[in-house]
């Protein structure tokens, strides 16, 4: 939606790309730096009820549907994900322990580096040996 000249608002417009499903898509949200937009949907494969996703803006729009995971999605409902800075947000839920109906919960990304070693094959040129 635009701002027109008059102050009055233009036509509500969905957004370009596949965001909108024929489900439930609520509470949009953009990441701090604008370039994602997160949101809660039952449109896309989920872990159960209303999950929250992650897409990035292109030239095409919306074009690729991100689930945040289980370690923040749970089998109930997370709604209204919102990122506070580049390492903390907060989102509603009904998952189980909480004290009302739905609750605020702040989720905190930590970054665990990892090292994988190993000898790499190519089963073309090297088969394995059983």
């Amino acid at each position: 939606m635009d701002i027109n000249e008059d102050g009055s608002f233009s036509e509500v417009i969905p957004v370009k790309g596949i965001v909108n499903t024929v489900h439930d898509e609520k509470f949009p949200h953009l990441s701090l730096d604008g370039k994602f937009l997160f949101f809660s949907s039952k449109g896309y494969e989920n872990v159960g009820g209303f999950d929250v996703f992650k897409t990035r803006r292109t030239k095409k729009g919306y074009v690729t549907i991100v689930n945040l995971g289980n370690t923040i999605n749970s089998e109930e409902d997370e709604i209204a994900f919102i990122p506070a800075t580049e390492k903390i947000g907060y989102i509603t839920s009904n998952r189980e322990g909480g004290q009302g109906r739905c609750d605020i919960y702040k989720i905190t990304e930590y970054v665990k580096p990892q090292q994988v070693s190993g000898i790499v094959l190519d089963f073309q040129t090297t088969p394995p040996r059983f």
